[in-house]
């Protein structure tokens, strides 16, 4: 008498996650990773906030959605031109304007030079 311990739809299922899990296991054991891994590379951006989509706005530490808005609402009226100018909008004092800093750039034509 043959009794299967699994039903053959589970051993199909179990076939597929063994076969996925093989290749990702041997990478782990061998020490890389799969997709390049890290690459020790580190990016960093600056982004225009006179230019800039909500998106790239809220990339910036501290940014969420409504404040984007609110650095959307603010430029339109008027550009900023450096730095501190975004301090105009309500929510952005100096602690986080220091933390923005290093993704901003310094004048307005900083950011357009090549």
């Amino acid at each position: 008498m043959k009794f299967p311990v699994l039903r053959r739809r589970d051993q199909r299922a179990l076939a597929v996650i063994l076969l996925i899990s093989f290749p990702l296991l041997g990478w782990k054991a061998s020490g890389t990773q799969p997709f390049g891994g890290n690459t020790g590379r580190s990016y960093r951006f600056q982004t225009d906030p006179n230019a800039a989509s909500v998106i790239e706005l809220r990339l910036l530490p501290g940014i969420g959605e409504k404040l984007a808005d609110a650095i959307i609402l603010e430029r339109n009226q008027s550009p900023f031109k450096i730095p501190a100018d975004l301090q105009r909008v309500k929510g952005i004092g100096p602690k986080k304007l220091e933390a923005m800093r290093p993704f901003l750039p310094n004048t307005a034509e900083e950011h357009r030079k090549p």
